[in-house]
């Protein structure tokens, strides 16, 4: 894994600490899991490479898609 990748990790990992079940119910909940964890970051990262934004538009997009 690459320094930017650990990076965007690093990035996610900080604003999951900060969930708030009323802001991201979802993503709260799947974010205790190993196999979710690695979702999450897929997803975002997916969605950072198609459209540059923020992680937070990033999160509040997968969120939605959830």
């Amino acid at each position: 894994m690459n320094d930017l990748e650990n990076k965007l990790k690093e990035i996610i990992d900080a604003e999951l600490e900060k969930c708030h079940t009323s802001l991201y119910p979802n993503l709260c909940k799947i974010r205790n899991s190993k196999v979710g964890l690695e979702r999450v970051y897929s997803a975002v990262r997916q969605i950072v490479i198609e459209k540059p934004m923020d992680i937070k538009s990033a999160l509040a997009q997968y969120e939605s898609s959830l």
